[in-house]
């Protein structure tokens, strides 16, 4: 009886995990996950690890992605801070975001997956990862002056690179019309950093 040979990796792995999630983002649930990845996770070459924290009171989120993966290992808690990690190892499954556009150190360095692989009708579900991942939404309030009025006003924020949140200003502006700006703190352009924010107001 010939037994067919799996992959080192496989055979050595302790927990079960879909290896080929990200081969192909074909789903509104793999767009949003690989949005929050772009900002908020990391990869590693050494061990082909995918890195995915986030604070504890987000728990369930951690969750629902271990539950898309169909990842079997465990989630850990941070001793000396308030985050919780994910942390899945494979070869193909690091392959895969590569083939995506993801890099380890990716912050100052990210650009927007090009549309032969992330399809355009995904860009929502992606940038809304994406914000949930690296940006903010707020209300504030003020009033007018010699007036008692209060006025609500909301803002929308995202950081990243210069090219990324451009081409997250071209597909808001197109697609809802919606302006914005990006601007980058003093202390960022002196050092010639390149991390940026974009902020829509209304």
């Amino acid at each position: 009886l010939k037994i067919p040979r799996r992959d080192l990796m496989e055979a050595n792995r302790k927990y079960k995990l879909n290896e080929n999630y990200f081969s192909k983002i074909d789903t509104k649930n793999k767009a949003q996950i690989l949005g929050f990845i772009y900002a908020d996770g990391c990869i590693s070459k050494r061990g082909h690890r995918l890195g995915i924290g986030i604070h504890v009171k987000d728990l369930d989120y951690l969750e629902f992605i271990k539950r898309e993966i169909e990842y079997g290992g465990p989630i850990y808690k941070a001793k000396d801070r308030d985050i919780n990690t994910l942390a899945p190892s494979s070869i193909k499954l690091y392959e895969s975001l590569v083939n995506l556009g993801l890099t380890p150190r990716k912050s100052l360095t990210i650009e927007f997956p090009q549309e032969d692989k992330l399809n355009s009708i995904f860009y929502p579900d992606f940038i809304r990862g994406y914000l949930e991942g690296d940006g903010s939404i707020c209300n504030r309030g003020f009033f007018r002056k010699n007036n008692s009025t209060k006025i609500l006003s909301g803002m929308v924020s995202f950081c990243g690179t210069m090219n990324f949140l451009l081409k997250i200003q071209e597909i808001i502006l197109k697609e809802l019309g919606i302006k914005s700006h990006i601007s980058q703190k003093r202390k960022l352009k002196e050092n010639n950093i390149n991390s940026h924010a974009l902020v829509i107001t209304n």
